[in-house]
């Protein structure tokens, strides 16, 4: 399984808009980087249509004897299909602090964003075109024993063998499973309708990382 992404400690000098604050009193002022030669946009482009997506942040609490946990959901357009732990991510909110605050609301349970490991950004179209990205996370660090803090959502948690997703599982469920097992750091996927299996399309599979030797 690959280390995933931690979130780092931008210098003081930085706001949050990734720009360096003024130079105080005394303090020489920053050097004029070279202007880069603009580039005409493509005709007929629309610069102002930018793309947004709804993220899911997802979490795989992963027991030593290897088994994940999944949510049996309650909702009728679900059919008690198995999903993983975690949600959308709110506005004004970092990716991990959200997949803590879903694991939390869902399972009751307290997980510190710096044991999550980002093991597969995935793309999303479900059946009717629209188009989502998800961050699936895993740890194996938490507090607490999880329990079902939504009943009114889901119905059961399962531990289940990640190789081996329970039939039941959802299809796109079963289709990060299957990169979290072979280690893919990123996908993309096309939920089909109802009934069929979810299509990997152009999914990028990488050796699994070793741990370097002792000298």
């Amino acid at each position: 399984m690959h280390p995933g992404m931690r979130r780092t400690d931008v210098p003081r000098d930085f706001e949050q808009n990734g720009h360096l604050r003024p130079p105080g009193p005394g303090a020489p002022g920053p050097q004029r980087a070279a202007e880069s030669p603009r580039v005409a946009p493509c005709k007929g482009a629309h610069m102002t249509d930018r793309y947004k997506s709804i993220v899911d942040v997802l979490v795989l609490l992963h027991r030593q004897d290897g088994r994940v946990l999944l949510l049996r959901r309650a909702e009728p357009r679900y059919t008690g299909q198995l999903t993983i732990v975690g949600g959308h991510l709110d506005r004004d909110e970092w990716f991990e602090d959200g997949a803590c605050r879903e694991v939390r609301e869902e399972v009751g349970v307290h997980v510190d964003p710096e044991d999550l490991w980002l093991c597969c950004t995935a793309h999303l179209i479900s059946p009717d075109g629209e188009r989502r990205l998800a961050l699936l996370f895993t740890t194996q660090t938490w507090s607490g024993e999880p329990f079902n803090a939504e009943p009114d959502r889901h119905t059961e948690l399962v531990w289940a063998e990640p190789g081996e997703p329970p039939l039941d599982a959802h299809p796109f469920t079963g289709a990060l499973l299957e990169h979290f097992v072979t280690g893919s750091p990123r996908a993309n996927i096309r939920m089909p309708a109802t009934g069929e299996e979810a299509i990997r399309d152009r999914s990028v599979s990488c050796p699994p990382v070793t741990p370097p030797k002792e000298s």
